[in-house]
Protein backbone atom coordinates (compact mmCIF):
# COMPACT_ATOMS: atom_id res chain seq x y z
CA UNK A 1 0.00 0.00 0.00
CA UNK A 2 1.39 3.18 -0.92
CA UNK A 3 1.48 5.87 1.34
CA UNK A 4 -1.06 8.21 -0.66
CA UNK A 5 -3.57 5.21 0.33
CA UNK A 6 -2.96 5.78 4.13
CA UNK A 7 -3.45 9.00 3.66
CA UNK A 8 -7.20 8.99 2.38
CA UNK A 9 -7.99 5.65 4.51
CA UNK A 10 -8.91 5.96 8.39
CA UNK A 11 -6.22 5.15 10.26
CA UNK A 12 -7.71 2.01 12.03
CA UNK A 13 -6.92 -0.61 10.01
CA UNK A 14 -9.13 -3.49 12.25
CA UNK A 15 -11.76 -1.65 10.31
CA UNK A 16 -13.40 -3.67 7.16
CA UNK A 17 -14.26 -0.60 5.30
CA UNK A 18 -10.83 0.90 5.80
CA UNK A 19 -9.62 -2.14 4.18
CA UNK A 20 -12.02 -2.16 1.34
CA UNK A 21 -11.71 1.58 1.20
CA UNK A 22 -8.37 1.25 0.90
CA UNK A 23 -8.57 -1.76 -1.71
CA UNK A 24 -10.62 0.19 -3.79
CA UNK A 25 -8.36 3.28 -3.73
CA UNK A 26 -5.03 0.73 -5.31
CA UNK A 27 -7.60 -0.58 -7.76
CA UNK A 28 -8.29 2.59 -9.13
CA UNK A 29 -4.85 4.24 -9.35
CA UNK A 30 -3.80 1.24 -10.89
CA UNK A 31 -6.55 1.54 -13.79
CA UNK A 32 -5.85 5.03 -14.58
CA UNK A 33 -2.05 4.12 -15.04
CA UNK A 34 -3.54 1.74 -18.00
CA UNK A 35 -4.38 2.47 -21.52
CA UNK A 36 -6.56 -0.34 -21.96
CA UNK A 37 -9.97 1.07 -22.73
CA UNK A 38 -12.16 -1.98 -21.58
CA UNK A 39 -10.57 -1.98 -18.22
CA UNK A 40 -11.28 1.90 -18.23
CA UNK A 41 -14.85 1.64 -19.10
CA UNK A 42 -15.12 -0.67 -16.63
CA UNK A 43 -13.53 0.78 -13.84
CA UNK A 44 -15.98 3.72 -14.66
CA UNK A 45 -19.04 1.70 -14.28
CA UNK A 46 -17.88 0.54 -11.27
CA UNK A 47 -17.12 4.08 -9.87
CA UNK A 48 -20.44 4.72 -10.89
CA UNK A 49 -22.23 2.07 -8.99
CA UNK A 50 -19.89 2.71 -6.10
CA UNK A 51 -21.80 6.74 -6.23
CA UNK A 52 -25.28 5.61 -6.64
CA UNK A 53 -24.33 2.66 -3.74
CA UNK A 54 -23.19 5.52 -1.63
CA UNK A 55 -26.21 7.39 -2.76
CA UNK A 56 -29.03 5.10 -1.88
CA UNK A 57 -27.31 3.94 1.52
CA UNK A 58 -27.07 7.98 2.80
CA UNK A 59 -30.93 8.59 1.45
CA UNK A 60 -31.99 5.14 3.40
CA UNK A 61 -30.03 5.95 6.69
CA UNK A 62 -31.35 10.04 7.06
CA UNK A 63 -34.90 8.36 6.16
CA UNK A 64 -33.80 6.28 9.26
CA UNK A 65 -32.64 9.02 11.25
CA UNK A 66 -35.91 11.10 10.35
CA UNK A 67 -37.99 8.36 11.36
CA UNK A 68 -36.34 7.85 14.72
CA UNK A 69 -36.80 11.09 15.61
CA UNK A 70 -40.24 11.47 14.73
CA UNK A 71 -40.90 8.57 17.57
CA UNK A 72 -41.84 9.36 20.88
CA UNK A 73 -39.10 9.07 23.49
CA UNK A 74 -40.24 6.22 26.55
CA UNK A 75 -40.06 8.66 29.21
CA UNK A 76 -42.82 10.38 27.42
CA UNK A 77 -44.79 7.50 26.31
CA UNK A 78 -44.98 6.33 30.15
CA UNK A 79 -45.96 10.10 31.10
CA UNK A 80 -48.96 9.72 28.47
CA UNK A 81 -50.03 6.36 29.74
CA UNK A 82 -50.58 7.37 33.27
CA UNK A 83 -51.86 10.81 32.53
CA UNK A 84 -54.68 8.34 30.92
CA UNK A 85 -55.19 6.27 33.41
CA UNK A 86 -55.53 9.10 35.82
CA UNK A 87 -57.80 11.41 33.49
CA UNK A 88 -59.92 7.88 33.13
CA UNK A 89 -60.13 6.88 36.55
CA UNK A 90 -60.52 10.79 37.10
CA UNK A 91 -63.61 10.80 35.02
CA UNK A 92 -65.07 6.87 36.78
CA UNK A 93 -64.89 9.04 39.80
CA UNK A 94 -66.90 11.82 38.50
CA UNK A 95 -69.10 9.91 36.56
CA UNK A 96 -69.86 7.97 39.98
CA UNK A 97 -70.22 10.40 42.41
CA UNK A 98 -71.24 13.45 40.39
CA UNK A 99 -73.56 12.38 37.87
CA UNK A 100 -75.01 9.05 40.15
CA UNK A 101 -73.76 6.62 37.14
CA UNK A 102 -73.86 2.73 38.22
CA UNK A 103 -70.70 0.96 37.81
CA UNK A 104 -70.97 -1.43 36.18
CA UNK A 105 -72.34 1.08 33.23
CA UNK A 106 -71.16 1.36 29.74
CA UNK A 107 -69.69 4.44 30.29
CA UNK A 108 -67.12 3.18 32.71
CA UNK A 109 -66.19 0.52 30.09
CA UNK A 110 -65.61 2.98 27.44
CA UNK A 111 -63.39 5.25 29.63
CA UNK A 112 -61.31 2.24 30.65
CA UNK A 113 -61.30 1.54 26.64
CA UNK A 114 -60.17 4.71 25.83
CA UNK A 115 -57.49 5.02 28.28
CA UNK A 116 -56.25 1.81 26.97
CA UNK A 117 -56.72 2.95 23.50
CA UNK A 118 -53.99 6.31 24.30
CA UNK A 119 -51.86 4.17 26.22
CA UNK A 120 -51.28 1.54 23.29
CA UNK A 121 -50.88 4.49 20.69
CA UNK A 122 -48.27 5.95 22.48
CA UNK A 123 -46.33 2.58 23.27
CA UNK A 124 -46.12 2.09 19.58
CA UNK A 125 -45.32 5.23 18.99
CA UNK A 126 -42.45 4.94 21.49
CA UNK A 127 -41.26 1.60 19.42
CA UNK A 128 -42.43 -0.70 22.64
CA UNK A 129 -44.75 -2.22 21.03
CA UNK A 130 -44.43 -4.00 17.88
CA UNK A 131 -47.63 -3.24 15.32
CA UNK A 132 -48.61 -6.53 15.75
CA UNK A 133 -48.40 -6.34 19.71
CA UNK A 134 -50.48 -3.14 19.31
CA UNK A 135 -53.23 -4.86 17.55
CA UNK A 136 -53.31 -7.91 19.54
CA UNK A 137 -53.68 -5.45 22.44
CA UNK A 138 -56.21 -3.50 21.07
CA UNK A 139 -58.33 -6.94 20.34
CA UNK A 140 -58.18 -8.00 23.68
CA UNK A 141 -59.17 -4.58 24.78
CA UNK A 142 -62.31 -5.04 22.89
CA UNK A 143 -62.79 -8.24 23.99
CA UNK A 144 -62.59 -7.39 28.10
CA UNK A 145 -65.03 -4.42 27.31
CA UNK A 146 -67.29 -5.82 25.70
CA UNK A 147 -66.94 -4.15 22.66
CA UNK A 148 -68.04 -6.12 19.02
CA UNK A 149 -68.50 -9.36 17.37
CA UNK A 150 -65.45 -11.26 19.71
CA UNK A 151 -66.78 -10.51 23.23
CA UNK A 152 -67.03 -12.83 25.87
CA UNK A 153 -70.82 -12.62 26.15
CA UNK A 154 -73.20 -14.39 24.19
CA UNK A 155 -74.91 -12.03 21.19
CA UNK A 156 -78.84 -11.86 20.57
CA UNK A 157 -77.34 -13.71 17.43
CA UNK A 158 -76.21 -17.10 19.42
CA UNK A 159 -79.88 -16.37 21.78
CA UNK A 160 -81.90 -17.11 18.21
CA UNK A 161 -79.70 -20.16 17.59
CA UNK A 162 -80.35 -21.87 20.88
CA UNK A 163 -84.30 -21.37 20.50
CA UNK A 164 -84.48 -22.45 16.75
CA UNK A 165 -82.91 -25.53 18.40
CA UNK A 166 -85.17 -26.36 21.17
Amino acid sequence: MSDSNQELAPPSTNNLRAIALAERLEFYREAEATTHPEIRAHILRAVQLDAEHLRSQQALAAAHTRKQEARVPPSIALVVCILAFLVAAGTLIYLHIALYVPVAAEPFGICFFAALVISAIALLLSNALKPAEFLEMLRHAKCYIGFGKDSYEPSGEADVHEQADE
